[in-house]
């Protein structure tokens, strides 16, 4: 199965897409009802948290299908891109926890039996927060959104929101053995190449931290995300903690 940073995709801009909870799907008329393989909403972490392993559910206005191989709303969470298919009016994808959505991806049907794969088009894609506010929406288009209908490239596209495009790294803090006042902050790729290796102080905050490793890399600051051991994500818009806070409660510690 391709990784979601090997999907095609579209990158859009509409501000940040904080702590959505739900993902919902219209179509224009009951003449184009919703056909999907798969949904997938990805954290700024790259977790698939629509997974039905992670808590994610999905829900239909209506359903029709033999409820084997097509119908349920339950198929587009069950982490089968290919086979199994859903059908329906409307449908709304639910987070098991509000989560910080940098991407989303849509596998769309391939064949072109009644032309499946065409009904999407026109399709209203929204995203919601907690607080019920749409925070994302546009209309699936085949003029601009090629890939989910081209059958060469699998009827699948993931739509990436351009303010928060991620670029991914495990981080260590520990204290400098030479010099206690110093941090030593190692930053590897997810690969484990090493990215860059700082010394900064415990004072400093992950914006600043982000600013520093983005400068001698050569990165956008806010494209930063720098995952700690105990899973929790620093990047330019965390909290303005001090560094020394994650040290203290640094998953290593715990022998996380």
């Amino acid at each position: 199965m391709s990784e979601p940073s090997e999907l095609p995709f579209r990158c859009v801009q509409c501000g940040a897409w904080e702590n959505v909870l739900v993902l919902r799907i219209s179509h224009q008329s009951a003449e184009k009802p919703i056909h999907f393989h798969q949904v997938e909403i990805y954290g700024c972490d790259g977790i698939n948290y629509a997974s039905a392993v992670r808590g994610g559910s999905a829900v239909a206005s209506s359903e029709q299908g033999d409820g084997e191989t097509w119908g349920p709303a339950r198929f587009v969470v069950d982490g089968d891109r290919e086979r199994n298919v859903c059908h329906w009016r409307m449908d709304g994808w639910r987070l098991a926890k509000p989560v910080d959505v940098e991407s989303f991806a849509i596998f769309n049907m391939c064949d072109d039996e009644y032309d499946h794969r065409l009904r999407c088009d026109g399709h209203l894609v929204e995203l919601l927060n907690d607080a019920g506010e749409v925070v994302f929406a546009q209309h699936i288009s085949q003029e601009l959104d090629v890939a989910l209908f081209d059958q060469a490239k699998g009827c699948r596209q993931r739509w990436i929101n351009e303010d928060a495009r991620s670029i991914m790294a495990n981080v260590s803090l520990e204290v400098d053995a030479e010099d206690p006042g110093q941090l030593k902050v190692c930053a590897t790729r997810m690969s484990g190449e090493l990215l860059v290796e700082v010394f900064t102080s415990p004072e400093a905050t992950p914006a600043m931290l982000c600013e520093e490793i983005g400068r001698l890399c050569g990165l956008e600051a806010y494209h930063l995300r720098l995952l700690l051991a105990d899973g929790r994500v620093l990047r330019l818009s965390s909290a303005p903690e001090p560094l020394r806070s994650y040290l203290e409660n640094d998953g290593n510690e715990n022998g996380e």
